[in-house]
């Protein structure tokens, strides 16, 4: 398997898609806290979809 590259992003540049409850930048992190029952399953075993779960997207 290849390893992947990873790449530093500057935060405040990127667009949030569902944005979280709270966000903060930790050193070269960032931590943040979503809303209860948000997640990306798409389908669970009992038919429910979920697709509101925060992501911070890159330019």
């Amino acid at each position: 398997m290849k390893k992947q590259q990873r790449k530093h992003m500057d935060w405040i540049t990127g667009k949030w898609l569902n944005p979280p409850l709270q966000a903060q930048q930790k050193g070269e992190g960032l931590t943040i806290m979503p809303e209860m029952k948000k997640d990306f399953r798409i389908k669970t075993l009992y038919g429910f979809k979920f697709e509101k779960a925060p992501a911070l997207l890159a330019k």
